[in-house]
């Protein structure tokens, strides 16, 4: 495919592909009264988009919920005792 006719393709599809179904289907017809191989190809990225979609849809209800966000809470063990002082490198020169 030579990239002209790849540009073209391409931009049909991104002008079709967020239109809900009655707008895709009238530009759609009126792309195939013009180049039929064009909406063919329109068409079957949209077929791809949409299976795509599907796909990641069906992957994320997979997924398990994300931890909601709140206070955090405290460690009921404390905080960690300090077991080797303060290190040479954090104590000020005098």
């Amino acid at each position: 495919m030579d990239p002209h006719r790849w540009e073209t393709i391409q931009a049909a599809f991104d002008e079709i592909v967020p239109l809900d179904a009655a707008a895709r289907a009238t530009r759609l017809k009126a792309l195939g009264t013009t180049d039929p191989d064009v909406r063919a190809a329109v068409e079957s990225l949209l077929a791809a988009d949409a299976e795509a979609d599907a796909r990641l849809a069906s992957v994320e209800s997979r997924l398990p919920s994300p931890a909601p966000a709140g206070p955090q809470r405290p460690d009921p063990a404390g905080p960690l005792p300090d077991l080797f002082g303060t290190p040479a490198w954090a104590v000020p020169s005098r």
